[in-house]
């Protein structure tokens, strides 16, 4: 599936999951909602991408967590946010 196509898609099924709907045309352009999906409670933002920094670092977080037998987790903190 060409690019421009999967990240639709990836929308669509996030949506579905949620209980949504895709926002058409490219947000706030809809007159709907300036987020990705039409939700009565939920504002998402989907991003479709090859790679994460944030999933490549919890991978390695599960692996060295599992090495101790614990449950991984990552806590994202912003500075001087």
């Amino acid at each position: 599936m060409p690019l421009s196509k999967a990240w639709k898609a990836a929308e669509r099924n996030v949506a579905r999951k949620l209980g949504g709907k895709r926002t058409p045309l490219s947000g706030s352009n809809s007159g709907h909602t300036s987020g990705d999906l039409i939700h009565p409670r939920l504002y998402a933002e989907v991003k479709y991408r090859k790679r994460f920094a944030v999933l490549s670092l919890m991978k390695d977080v599960e692996r060295e967590a599992d090495l101790e037998n614990k449950v991984p987790i990552v806590v994202l903190q912003q500075a001087n946010a």
